[in-house]
């Protein structure tokens, strides 16, 4: 897929429409001039929405507010692109994986002495219907033919994948590919998204079963959730006793 990347209004813009549509879905976007169709999220986390700008298709406007407000991770965009960008490249690397999921359109970023403040994308609006209990085993057929191309996909879960015409399409995710063990780490990954299902041992292989490795990372990744849980209990437990202290 063809790709403009230029400046413009102080923003580093990427986007798969020619040079100046792409200018003129920024104009839009940055002065407000579209309709919000559906508002999927809206907190100080992110911002999602399906809007419609006159002269384009409906498309969802991302704007990922939490990773430019922590200072440890605006840092780290002085050696890598913001969370737009890698979205944004994501998908266009989804797409030559022979892999479907939804078509980027837009992504722009601001950078003040290198670090990136603020950063948004847009990409096409996919429908489909979640994936039933029956169309499960095509979801994990497509994260094994992600596996197997060496990338491993973020937030691994059934709800982050929609079923279009028996058809398996990703969303709401960013791909990395591992440069060390990367057989671990897509094992790991695999091992995220069936620990999100009900009945996971229902759905795997009895190589997978029997495989040292699978089980190993399994059960590390149980471990890693029971640490995540209980590190975010002790800073809940914190944070009310310092509440309680200030109020006194």
């Amino acid at each position: 897929m063809n790709q403009s990347a230029f400046t413009y209004k102080e923003h580093e813009i990427i986007s798969t429409l020619p040079k100046e549509e792409a200018i003129k879905l920024f104009d839009s976007l940055m002065e407000k001039r579209y309709t919000i169709t559906d508002n999927f999220k809206d907190n100080r986390k992110c911002l999602v929405q399906k809007i419609k700008i006159d002269g384009f298709d409906e498309m969802v406007f991302k704007i990922p507010r939490s990773r430019s407000r922590r200072t440890w991770e605006r840092m780290l965009t002085l050696f890598r692109e913001s969370e737009a960008f890698r979205n944004h490249e994501s998908m266009l690397t989804l797409e030559a994986l022979g892999l479907k999921g939804a078509i980027p359109i837009l992504a722009a970023q601001k950078r003040f002495r290198g670090i990136v403040l603020e950063s948004f994308f847009t990409y096409s609006f996919v429908e489909g219907k979640a994936p039933k209990e029956e169309e499960t085993l095509k979801v994990i057929e497509a994260m094994n033919t992600l596996h197997e191309k060496g990338y491993t996909r973020s937030d691994p879960k059934l709800q982050n994948f929609i079923m279009q015409e028996g058809e398996v399409y990703f969303i709401d995710f960013r791909l990395k590919k591992p440069r060390f063990f990367s057989k671990m780490e897509c094992t790991l990954n695999l091992c995220k998204f069936f620990q999100t299902l009900p009945n996971d041992k229902d759905y795997m292989s009895a190589n997978q079963k029997n495989s040292l490795l699978f089980k190993t990372m399994y059960q590390w990744h149980r471990v890693l959730m029971y640490w995540r849980s209980t590190r975010q209990k002790i800073k809940k437990f914190y944070y009310n006793r310092l509440k309680f202290f200030y109020k006194t």
